[in-house]
């Protein structure tokens, strides 16, 4: 058996800086095994969706993304 654990990212990181801001989200993303992204209308122009994406997929966790909604929606370039 497995743990499961939700733990998103309820606060912002507190800096502007992108490189403090990929060593926190880092940080978070090495300690877990799958990775979902939840796809709306804007996911695909979020700044950091992909980034985030590859690199749960450079650490070896497991990642996939579902629908939110009932249309054709654009993915992120990690998900095609």
């Amino acid at each position: 058996a497995s743990d499961l654990t939700d733990d998103p990212i309820r606060e912002p990181v507190g800096s502007a800086r992108s490189s403090y801001i990929k060593r926190v989200l880092r940080q978070m993303i090495r300690h877990v095994d799958v990775v979902m992204c939840l796809i709306g209308n804007g996911t695909a122009w979020r700044e950091w969706v992909d980034w985030e994406l590859e690199t749960a997929n450079e650490n070896g966790a497991a990642y996939g993304a579902f629908g939110l909604s009932d249309h054709e929606v654009a993915r992120p370039r990690s998900c095609e």
